[in-house]
C-alpha cells in the first residue's frame, strides 16, 4: 500500500466533486462533438451513428475514425494535418481525464486536502496519493475548453470542405 500523507476519509467537499464533474464533462462534449462529426462524414443520423461510435474506446479510436473518413471524403490535406496535430497533442489531455475518472478520490483529515490514488503500470507500478488542488481542477477543465473550442475551429473547416465537394 503506498504512503498516506495523512489519515485518508473517503470524504470529498462539494466544490471539489463539482469541479471534477466540470472536467469531464467538458471532456464528454469533446468527444461528443468529434462523434458528430464523424456521423456528419459517414452520412448518418445521429442515431445511426451513436450505434457505431458508441463501440469505440476513447478518443484515440475516435480520432482515427475521423480522419480516415476526412480522407475518404477527400478534406483538404491542410485540414486533415490539423487533425492528425489535434490527436497528436491528446495524449496528456487523455491520461487527465483517465486519471479523473478511473482514481479513488480521497480527502486528508489532518491537510484538509483532496488526494487521488493513482493505480497504474505502464512498465513501472505507481501506486501513490496525489494531490489535487482546486485550481489543477480548473485548469483541466481549461484545458480541455480549449480543446474542444480547437476542435470547433478545425469542424468549420472541414464541414466546409465536405459540402462543397460534389
Amino acid at each position: 500500500m503506498p504512503e498516506e500523507p495523512d489519515v485518508m476519509l473517503g470524504y470529498m467537499d462539494i466544490y471539489h466533486a463539482a469541479a471534477i464533474v466540470e472536467a469531464i464533462s467538458t471532456w464528454a462534449g469533446f468527444e461528443h462533438a468529434i462523434d458528430s462529426l464523424i456521423w456528419s462524414l459517414a452520412r448518418l443520423e445521429p442515431e445511426q451513428g451513436a450505434c457505431l461510435t458508441a463501440q469505440f474506446q476513447g478518443i484515440t479510436s475516435r480520432m482515427d475514425a475521423l480522419i480516415s473518413l476526412a480522407r475518404v471524403e477527400h478534406i483538404s490535406e491542410a485540414h486533415i494535418t490539423e487533425l492528425n496535430r489535434l490527436r497528436s497533442d491528446l495524449n496528456g489531455p487523455r491520461e487527465k481525464r483517465n486519471r479523473l475518472v478511473h482514481d479513488q478520490w480521497f480527502y486528508g483529515a489532518e491537510s484538509k486536502r483532496h488526494y487521488r490514488l493513482q493505480v497504474t503500470a505502464r512498465g513501472r507500478l505507481d501506486h501513490t496519493y496525489k494531490l489535487v488542488t482546486h485550481e489543477e481542477l480548473a485548469g483541466i477543465s481549461e484545458e480541455f475548453l480549449a480543446l474542444d473550442e480547437r476542435f470547433h475551429v478545425i469542424r468549420s473547416g472541414v464541414l466546409s470542405d465536405f459540402y462543397a465537394s460534389p
